[in-house]
This record gives structure tokens, sequence and C-alpha cells, in this order.
């Protein structure tokens, strides 16, 4: 009988998760979102801000954005298969949030170095590729509280089935 609710309860789609057919069409717009970058990125010259002075650091951070790209839309068509896998949920989450926060940075760089107007582009689609990241974010707490739930019934099936074996058997 407990093998069985334990059994249900892992067959129900997640309390609090969304449903996969509503999951994916947000998932699978998280790349194309960022690729929208990939252009303005190209546009972008560290190398004269490197010799006006601005710090080295821009150049890999450009560098690690221009990367991103390609990581975020590998990522997003994993998850995208797998919507309900917490590691490719956290995965896809810290992927986002590490390429918005360098692209936001070289936007400072840009505004210095290069051109203020190009930075306020920049900072837009900075902010439109940054659409996803709160439900995003909500979607991993969801889902982690859900896999909690899912062990605590398991390690609590698991005790009661250990505490049934420990028991001297009766006699017949």
């Amino acid at each position: 009988m407990h093998t069985a609710i334990l059994l249900g309860l892992l067959l129900q789609p997640p309390a609090g998760v969304l449903p996969e057919w509503e999951l994916r069409p947000k998932i699978e717009k998280i790349g194309p979102d960022a690729a929208r970058l990939a252009p303005l990125l190209n546009q972008l010259q560290p190398e004269k801000w490197i010799a006006a002075g601005a710090p080295e650091a821009y150049r890999r951070q450009w560098k690690d954005c221009l990367d991103a790209i390609s990581q975020i839309e590998s990522a997003s068509a994993r998850f995208a298969a797998k919507p309900l896998q917490l590691s490719l949920a956290v995965e896809m989450l810290v992927r986002l949030e590490t390429f918005l926060q360098h692209a936001s940075s070289l936007s400072q760089a840009v505004r210095r170095y290069q051109n203020p107007a190009m930075a306020e582009i920049l900072e837009g689609e900075v902010l439109a590729a940054g659409a996803s990241r709160d439900w995003l974010r909500q979607h991993v707490l969801d889902l982690s509280r859900h896999r909690e739930i899912e062990l605590e019934a398991a390690q609590s099936e698991a005790d009661r089935c250990r505490t049934q074996l420990a028991k001297p058997a009766g006699r017949k």
C-alpha cells in the first residue's frame, strides 16, 4: 500500500510546477532571446577600449558573452527536452544569469569607451533576454521543493521497509 502511494506521488505532475507543455515554449524562447544579442556584441570593439585604458577583463567578458550564447542555446535545447529535470533547470538558470551579468557589465564599458547610444541598445536587449529569468528562478524553486518532497516520501518508505524487515518473523 505504501509503495503504491509513493509510486502515485512520483507519477503525478509536480504540484506548483507548470506542466511540460506550458514550460517547453518558455524554455525554447530563452536561446533565441540570448542570440538576439549576438549581432550587437559582434559590433563591440574591446581592443579599442583596452587601447583607451579599459581593463583587459572587458575583452574576456566580451568573449565569454559570445561563447555563452551558443552554450545557452544548447542548454535550452536539452532543458526543453526534459523540462522537469532539476539539474538542467539549474544549469539553464546559472548560464542565463552569468550571461546577463557579463552583458550588463559590458554595457558600462560600451557607454564609457565606445558609444553611449549603443550601450542603451545593449541594455535594452539584455533586459529583453532576461525576461525569462524570473519565471525560471521560480521554476527551479518549485522543482527543487517538489524533489525534496519526493525524497522525504522515499526516505519514509525506505525506513518503513527497513523496520518491517528488521522485525523477527512470527511463528506459524
